[in-house]
């Protein structure tokens, strides 16, 4: 008899056990999920697009028509920005991971990949907009610096539409941008010796009356494709800490830049 109680207090403690793993689990995800919805901007909404930069050359060729060329490790690096919004995993721990799965994957969210237009006009969207690429082969970046809706530039970035895009002038400063009525006296460099890429975090309020909507805007971009591969993986892999480091959501600026052992870190700069 006492050989069964004893069974019976176990199974019942056990089966306790796994009842508080599950809600403290669910609970863990949902601040979790929270999180990653209000940094990303999607609270309200589940579509995501990334806008590649484009390596056309029309001058190159006979042929007038537009095209579009992308970097592939661009793409790579939208390709594992792309599976982040359909992965459960984000650092949990294993023993949760299924429930996180099935509670991750109750929304889907709708990723959507492009190229950089030839020209490009903004029009408010609910989608988060991650963008990849400098000014010199996106036109969308070009658009956003252009009407100094993005503050910080990696310092030669052209812009307006640079007449050969396949002369990189790109340096590893960075400059603010104030005003564009006295461009050249508004610049104010950063200079870091060993930065490589850029991120930028900008908001849109909805021009809805009322409306307390937003749209979140990600600038990708380094010296090179293989420096813009880094900023986005950067946002995938540390998005958590750069949350942190950056006081929550809401507009910011990093640098990416290699520290002594040869690790890339991030640093925020006020603006």
């Amino acid at each position: 008899m006492d050989k069964l109680l004893d069974l019976g207090i176990s199974i019942l403690g056990n089966l306790l056990f796994v009842l508080f793993s599950i809600v403290v689990g669910y609970i863990w995800v949902l601040a979790i999920r929270r999180k990653f919805n209000d940094f990303f901007g999607l609270n309200k909404k589940n579509s995501i697009s990334i806008i590649l930069s484009n390596l056309w050359d029309s001058s190159a060729t006979d042929r007038k028509q537009w095209g579009e060329i992308v970097s592939g490790l661009e793409m790579n690096g939208a390709r594992v920005i792309s599976n982040m919004f359909s992965s459960a995993s984000l650092g949990l721990p294993e023993v949760i991971r299924g429930i996180a799965v099935n509670y991750w994957m109750n929304d889907k969210f709708t990723v959507r990949v492009s190229v950089s237009p030839k020209n490009y006009e903004y029009k408010y969207s609910s989608e988060t907009l991650i963008v990849a690429g400098a000014t010199t082969k996106n036109s969308v970046r070009r658009y956003f610096v252009k009407n100094q809706i993005s503050k910080v530039i990696i310092k030669g970035e052209p812009i307006n539409e640079p007449m050969n895009i396949h002369e990189n002038n790109l340096s590893n400063e960075f400059e603010f941008l104030t005003s564009f009525k006295n461009a050249e006296k508004d610049k104010k460099e950063y200079p870091c010796e060993n930065s490589i890429a850029l991120i930028e975090r900008i908001e849109i309020k909805s021009p809805e009356l009322n409306s307390k909507d937003t749209q979140v805007i990600f600038m990708c971009l380094g010296k090179s494709s293989k420096q813009t591969k880094f900023a986005l993986l950067h946002l995938k892999d540390n998005w958590k800490d750069i949350k942190r480091d950056c006081h929550g959501k809401g507009k910011f600026t990093l640098i990416l830049y290699f520290d002594e052992e040869g690790k890339l870190k991030h640093e925020p700069i006020k603006i």
